[in-house]
Protein backbone atom coordinates (compact mmCIF):
# COMPACT_ATOMS: atom_id res chain seq x y z
CA UNK A 1 0.00 0.00 0.00
CA UNK A 2 1.14 3.53 -0.73
CA UNK A 3 1.37 6.19 1.96
CA UNK A 4 -2.12 7.46 1.18
CA UNK A 5 -3.62 3.93 1.19
CA UNK A 6 -3.49 3.55 -2.59
CA UNK A 7 -2.15 0.39 -4.16
CA UNK A 8 1.42 0.61 -5.38
CA UNK A 9 1.79 -0.01 -9.10
CA UNK A 10 5.16 -1.70 -8.82
CA UNK A 11 6.65 -4.42 -6.73
CA UNK A 12 9.70 -3.85 -4.54
CA UNK A 13 12.23 -6.19 -6.09
CA UNK A 14 16.02 -6.30 -5.92
CA UNK A 15 16.41 -5.07 -9.55
CA UNK A 16 14.02 -2.15 -8.88
CA UNK A 17 15.94 -1.12 -5.79
CA UNK A 18 19.26 -1.51 -7.63
CA UNK A 19 17.95 0.79 -10.39
CA UNK A 20 16.77 3.42 -7.91
CA UNK A 21 20.03 3.31 -5.94
CA UNK A 22 22.32 2.90 -8.96
CA UNK A 23 23.93 -0.16 -7.45
CA UNK A 24 24.77 -3.53 -8.84
CA UNK A 25 22.33 -6.43 -8.92
CA UNK A 26 23.31 -10.10 -9.00
CA UNK A 27 20.42 -12.50 -9.72
CA UNK A 28 22.39 -15.29 -8.01
CA UNK A 29 22.26 -13.55 -4.61
CA UNK A 30 19.50 -13.28 -2.02
CA UNK A 31 18.56 -9.75 -0.89
CA UNK A 32 17.14 -8.35 2.34
CA UNK A 33 16.11 -4.73 2.87
CA UNK A 34 16.54 -3.35 6.40
CA UNK A 35 14.51 -0.30 7.34
CA UNK A 36 15.97 1.39 10.41
CA UNK A 37 13.83 3.98 12.21
CA UNK A 38 16.36 6.13 14.00
CA UNK A 39 13.46 7.91 15.59
CA UNK A 40 13.88 10.87 17.83
CA UNK A 41 16.77 9.53 19.89
CA UNK A 42 19.61 10.33 17.49
CA UNK A 43 22.05 10.47 20.39
CA UNK A 44 21.87 6.67 20.57
CA UNK A 45 23.18 6.51 16.99
CA UNK A 46 25.17 9.72 16.86
CA UNK A 47 24.11 12.83 15.03
CA UNK A 48 26.31 12.13 12.05
CA UNK A 49 23.91 11.85 9.14
CA UNK A 50 24.08 14.28 6.25
CA UNK A 51 23.14 14.59 2.59
CA UNK A 52 26.29 13.75 0.62
CA UNK A 53 27.04 16.51 -1.86
CA UNK A 54 30.40 17.57 -3.26
CA UNK A 55 30.57 20.34 -0.64
CA UNK A 56 29.58 18.09 2.27
CA UNK A 57 31.89 15.16 1.43
CA UNK A 58 35.23 16.96 1.78
CA UNK A 59 35.42 17.23 5.56
CA UNK A 60 34.32 13.63 6.29
CA UNK A 61 36.70 12.36 3.60
CA UNK A 62 39.62 14.10 5.28
CA UNK A 63 38.59 13.05 8.79
CA UNK A 64 37.88 9.42 7.86
CA UNK A 65 40.60 8.59 5.32
CA UNK A 66 44.26 7.80 5.76
CA UNK A 67 46.43 10.96 5.80
CA UNK A 68 48.18 9.91 2.58
CA UNK A 69 44.95 10.83 0.70
CA UNK A 70 44.31 14.23 2.31
CA UNK A 71 46.13 16.35 -0.28
CA UNK A 72 44.27 14.71 -3.18
CA UNK A 73 40.77 14.92 -1.66
CA UNK A 74 39.98 18.45 -2.97
CA UNK A 75 41.16 17.36 -6.44
CA UNK A 76 38.72 14.44 -6.59
CA UNK A 77 35.60 15.62 -4.77
CA UNK A 78 34.03 17.34 -7.77
CA UNK A 79 31.98 16.58 -10.85
CA UNK A 80 34.95 16.96 -13.21
CA UNK A 81 36.99 14.21 -11.57
CA UNK A 82 33.85 12.11 -11.09
CA UNK A 83 33.69 11.60 -14.88
CA UNK A 84 37.32 10.48 -14.92
CA UNK A 85 36.77 8.16 -11.95
CA UNK A 86 33.75 6.58 -13.67
CA UNK A 87 35.94 5.88 -16.72
CA UNK A 88 38.61 4.37 -14.48
CA UNK A 89 36.02 2.10 -12.90
CA UNK A 90 34.76 0.93 -16.29
CA UNK A 91 38.34 -0.09 -17.15
CA UNK A 92 38.76 -1.60 -13.68
CA UNK A 93 35.71 -3.83 -14.04
CA UNK A 94 36.56 -4.67 -17.66
CA UNK A 95 39.84 -6.08 -16.30
CA UNK A 96 37.68 -8.20 -13.95
CA UNK A 97 39.13 -6.57 -10.85
CA UNK A 98 37.27 -6.46 -7.53
CA UNK A 99 36.89 -2.86 -6.32
CA UNK A 100 37.14 -3.94 -2.67
CA UNK A 101 40.28 -6.06 -3.07
CA UNK A 102 43.45 -4.20 -2.05
CA UNK A 103 45.70 -6.19 -4.40
CA UNK A 104 43.42 -5.45 -7.36
CA UNK A 105 43.30 -1.76 -6.41
CA UNK A 106 47.10 -1.55 -6.25
CA UNK A 107 47.45 -3.48 -9.52
CA UNK A 108 45.15 -1.04 -11.33
CA UNK A 109 46.62 2.10 -9.73
CA UNK A 110 50.16 0.90 -10.52
CA UNK A 111 49.36 1.22 -14.23
CA UNK A 112 48.62 4.94 -13.88
CA UNK A 113 50.92 7.95 -13.88
CA UNK A 114 51.96 9.22 -10.43
CA UNK A 115 49.44 12.08 -10.54
CA UNK A 116 46.60 9.87 -11.78
CA UNK A 117 47.59 7.18 -9.27
CA UNK A 118 47.34 9.60 -6.33
CA UNK A 119 43.93 10.91 -7.45
CA UNK A 120 42.53 7.47 -8.25
CA UNK A 121 43.61 6.01 -4.89
CA UNK A 122 42.14 8.96 -2.97
CA UNK A 123 38.83 8.84 -4.88
CA UNK A 124 38.68 5.06 -4.60
CA UNK A 125 39.26 5.31 -0.83
CA UNK A 126 36.28 7.67 -0.67
CA UNK A 127 34.28 5.07 -2.61
CA UNK A 128 35.23 2.11 -0.48
CA UNK A 129 35.28 3.88 2.91
CA UNK A 130 32.39 6.32 2.55
CA UNK A 131 30.33 4.86 -0.28
CA UNK A 132 30.37 7.46 -3.07
CA UNK A 133 30.38 5.09 -6.03
CA UNK A 134 31.32 5.78 -9.64
CA UNK A 135 27.77 6.99 -10.31
CA UNK A 136 27.77 9.47 -7.41
CA UNK A 137 26.06 12.68 -8.58
CA UNK A 138 27.23 15.01 -5.81
CA UNK A 139 23.86 16.76 -5.69
CA UNK A 140 22.27 14.67 -2.92
CA UNK A 141 20.28 12.46 -5.29
CA UNK A 142 21.16 9.02 -6.57
CA UNK A 143 21.64 8.52 -10.26
CA UNK A 144 18.79 6.31 -11.44
CA UNK A 145 19.19 3.58 -14.02
CA UNK A 146 15.45 3.37 -14.66
CA UNK A 147 14.80 4.82 -18.13
CA UNK A 148 11.85 6.98 -17.04
CA UNK A 149 13.58 8.73 -14.12
CA UNK A 150 16.46 11.18 -14.06
CA UNK A 151 17.15 10.66 -10.36
CA UNK A 152 16.57 7.88 -7.86
CA UNK A 153 16.21 8.54 -4.15
CA UNK A 154 17.56 11.27 -1.90
CA UNK A 155 20.87 10.10 -0.48
CA UNK A 156 21.93 10.24 3.14
CA UNK A 157 25.24 9.19 4.59
CA UNK A 158 25.65 8.16 8.21
CA UNK A 159 29.16 7.90 9.59
CA UNK A 160 29.40 5.48 12.48
CA UNK A 161 32.69 4.17 13.76
CA UNK A 162 31.25 1.23 15.69
CA UNK A 163 27.73 0.57 14.46
CA UNK A 164 25.87 -2.25 16.20
CA UNK A 165 24.92 -5.27 14.10
CA UNK A 166 21.45 -5.05 12.55
CA UNK A 167 20.38 -7.90 14.86
CA UNK A 168 21.03 -5.65 17.89
CA UNK A 169 19.39 -2.48 16.56
CA UNK A 170 16.01 -1.36 17.83
CA UNK A 171 13.25 -0.26 15.48
CA UNK A 172 14.44 -2.33 12.51
CA UNK A 173 12.17 -3.96 10.02
CA UNK A 174 13.79 -6.54 7.75
CA UNK A 175 12.05 -7.53 4.53
CA UNK A 176 13.20 -10.50 2.47
CA UNK A 177 12.90 -9.47 -1.13
CA UNK A 178 11.41 -11.91 -3.58
CA UNK A 179 13.82 -13.48 -6.03
CA UNK A 180 13.18 -12.83 -9.70
CA UNK A 181 12.30 -15.73 -11.97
Amino acid sequence: KGLNGSTLMWEITPPTIADLLATGYDPEKDYVMHIVDRGEDLSEFGENTFTPTWEEMGQPAISQLDKKHHEAVPKVINSEYQKEYAQHMESYWAAELNEFNDKDKELYAGRLSDSDNEKFLARHAIRTELGANSEFTGDGMTQCRHPNNKHGVVETLTLENNPPPVSEMKNVRSIRLKPIG
